[in-house]
């Protein structure tokens, strides 16, 4: 992460200084490339991902040649917060929209 006090993720930003202190060093700054897949559904979910900058897209497949757009994660999101809570794999591919 960048040296700030708090991180520009809205959801990071409103935790209290003392939780995000003890988070920060299981932080990783990770380039968004467009169209990167940071994860297929059905794969682990080895990574939370909370952007501070670009946007990810949470993709479903209907079938082969058609996929749709289920849901945006910007800098007031978070996308794989369910393996915090025991979730073993991804429903959706995550994907980059827009680069940060």
């Amino acid at each position: 992460m960048p040296s700030v006090l708090h991180s520009p993720n809205r959801l990071l930003e409103a935790a209290p200084a003392a939780e995000f202190e003890a988070l920060r060093p299981h932080l990783e700054l990770v380039d968004l490339v467009r169209e990167a897949v940071l994860v297929e559904a059905g794969a682990p979910l080895t990574h939370v991902y909370l952007p501070y900058s670009g946007v990810l897209s949470m993709r479903v497949h209907l079938s082969e040649a058609q996929s749709v757009d289920v849901a945006m994660i910007g800098c007031d999101s978070v996308f794989g917060a369910s393996a915090a809570f025991g979730g073993k794999v991804s429903l959706t591919d995550a994907v980059v929209l827009v680069p940060g």
